[in-house]
């Protein structure tokens, strides 16, 4: 036996690390599903793998093939968002959560402090002070006008950067978040 190369032998990469994080979005909405579609779309190493307006197809998936991230309406078809963070959260801790939601209330205080793995962005057109310092705090500071259906543009690069910032430490997005967060030139607070 020779042996021709004596340095130092690197660790090899896992082959989940080579491929794109898989998405699923949960959410009740059409139009802010399709607006997840789109901002998806411009986050390099993030790949959409399913939508979900529904708690037990969304948890079928899930347990059949788990997503990197999910992106969860919390306040969807009443507490179904709920039952799908409950069972991602038990069963699937790599998972990473990023709850998404229209109100900032007490209730969502409780959410965020039930399950402190879960990020939080908030898509709201609420006007409260205390909602909006809860928002602040939970690195959420996206707002828009969800009861009439539209966002504006500022709106969606928000939400990029929002969405970019809570996967900042995703091993996959890392190198390609930093460079595509130059790109977004969107409002911020």
């Amino acid at each position: 036996m020779r042996i021709f190369d004596t340095g130092i032998l690197s660790i090899p990469t896992p082959a989940s690390a080579l491929r794109p994080a898989r998405l699923f979005v949960i959410e009740d909405s059409d139009a802010v599903r399709a607006m997840w579609r789109s901002v998806v779309d411009s986050i390099s190493g993030l790949f959409l793998v399913g939508e979900f307006n529904c708690a037990a197809a969304a948890i079928a998936a899930i347990r059949r093939v788990p997503p990197d991230v999910l992106l969860l309406d919390i306040h969807f078809n009443e507490s179904e968002g709920m039952d799908v963070l409950r069972v991602v959260a038990t069963e699937y801790p790599m998972t990473k959560i990023v709850l998404v939601s229209n109100c900032a209330d007490q209730t969502h205080r409780r959410y965020a402090a039930e399950f402190p793995r879960a990020e939080v962005i908030v898509v709201s057109n609420c006007t409260d002070p205390t909602h909006r310092d809860f928002c602040t705090k939970a690195g959420a500071y996206t707002f828009c006008d969800k009861g009439r259906e539209r966002v504006a543009t500022r709106c969606l690069r928000c939400m990029q950067e929002a969405l970019a910032e809570q996967l900042d430490h995703t091993p996959t997005l890392y190198r390609q978040v930093s460079t595509w967060r130059r790109a977004v030139n969107g409002y911020h607070h």
